[in-house]
This record gives C-alpha cells, structure tokens and sequence, in this order.
C-alpha cells in the first residue's frame, strides 16, 4: 500500500508556530499511562515519525505529545503518544484537529525536561542484613518503569555496607540499575566502592554517594530494579541511605 503523505503545499500556508495541521483521522486504541497508543487505518509512516510533536484536541481541551514509535501493520499505523506529566487520553470523546511538529519547541508545548520524565525518589533507610556474598538485592523493592521510547537515564543513590569481624581488611558495595531484581543486566549500570583497613579494625563500613548515566532505548514498557550487592562474605548487611539523602532514579526524554 502506498504511504500516504499529507498535502504540504496547502500545511505550509497554515503553518503556525511551527504546528503543521493536518487532516489524518487518528482514533485512541489504549492506554498505558504515561503512553497512549492511537491508530491511522492507512500507511503514514512517511508523515509521521519518533520524536517528533504532535498536538490534538481531546475531551475540548488541546493536549501535546511526543511520539515514541510508529509501527505499520497490514492495513494500519499505530503512533505511540508519551504524554509527560501533563496529558492523557482516553476512549471517551473524539481526537480533533491534530497537528505535528518537526521543531524543538512549538508554540504551545512545554519543553521543560520536569514535565517528560519520569522519576524515583526514596526517602527510607532500606536494610539487607547478612547478605550472601555477590548476590543482588533489590532492597527495598525500588524500581523505575520506563515507557516506549528512548530515555536518558541517571541514578543518584547513598549506600553503605558493614563488616563486623577483624578477621577482614575489605568491604565492598556495588549498586546497579538492571532489568531484573537480581541481577546486573549491564554493567554500564553499576558503581562500586571499596573500603581497606587494618586487619585489627572490629568494624569496617564504607559509605558513597553513587551515580551514573545512560541511555534507555525500550520498544514495550520495561520495569528497572535498583540493586545492590557486596562481594564480601560474612558482611554485617548492605544498606540503601535513602533516610540521609533522597534517593533519585529518573529518566528524562531523550526527544525534548
């Protein structure tokens, strides 16, 4: 089936703000909040495309868009729609007057990078007493889920691990972000420290502020865990300081 373009001779003369109406009948097909799924029933994936804005009136109030994937399928294209903090859709009330953006910042749309993110904060002491040695935790169950599409991604996480013998000189703490709550799925994701002390130290704890940055390219919603581990046996336990300092996971639109 041919892809079906829109009339840009006639969008260019209303072109306003850098919103390019157009005259595409788009439905609402789901609902996976923060992202929306809605449907085209012929080929436009050659208008339409990841990252760009797209404007519509919803249920009379106009709400914006970043468009996260674009899949055709036989007769049909879906456009998923990531709608920030601040717009949903529903089956309720008819989509109307929709419009795309090819531009950074069209009138209109709020391009503050706190309205499409979505963040992870714990303000909680979250303990694993005698941890195995090089075993991830997800202590405290704290995890992240990131919608359709491409993020950036960053953690900023206090930990600390105790050892309570002096029979060892070493304590270690790992912290990663990982697909699963035991596991490190990459180690891009992972941070580490050591503390080293004389052998007649009774009690050895090491405490960090840990962080790191990446990238987050996902096709279906993916869940994050925060983990942590020591490689240390007999450790006292591990701990996650959210009670000292607010513990952030976030992960910000890569398409602002």
């Amino acid at each position: 089936m041919p892809t079906q373009q829109a009339n840009y001779t006639e969008q260019i003369n209303d072109v306003s703000g850098g919103w390019i109406p157009t005259s595409v009948p788009i439905t609402f097909l789901s609902a996976d909040s923060p992202s929306f799924l809605v449907n085209v029933n012929y080929n436009v994936t050659g208008t339409f495309g990841v990252g760009m804005k797209m404007q519509l009136t919803h249920q009379s109030s106009v709400k914006n868009f970043i468009i996260t994937q674009v899949t055709f399928t036989g007769t049909n294209t879906q456009i998923n729609l990531y709608g920030g903090t601040d717009f949903t859709l529903n089956v309720t009330g008819a989509i109307t007057n929709p419009a795309y953006s090819v531009v950074k910042s069209p009138f209109g749309f709020n391009t503050a990078p706190d309205k499409w993110t979505v963040e992870t904060n714990d303000t909680t002491l979250r303990t694993q007493s005698t941890p195995s040695g090089s075993v991830w935790y997800n202590n405290g169950s704290i995890q992240i889920v990131a919608p359709i599409g491409k993020w950036m991604g960053e953690y900023d996480v206090p930990a600390q691990a105790q050892k309570d013998t002096s029979s060892a000189q070493i304590v270690s703490i790992y912290v990663t972000l990982s697909t699963a709550n035991n596991t490190e799925s990459n180690k891009k994701w992972t941070a580490v420290a050591f503390m080293v002390v004389p052998a007649t130290t009774s009690q050895i704890q090491s405490f960090n502020t840990f962080h790191r940055e990446n990238e987050i390219d996902v096709s279906s919603k993916t869940t994050f865990f925060l983990n942590e581990q020591t490689d240390q046996t007999n450790a006292a336990a591990i701990y996650f300081r959210g009670d000292l300092a607010t513990i952030v996971v976030r992960l910000r639109c890569a398409y602002l």
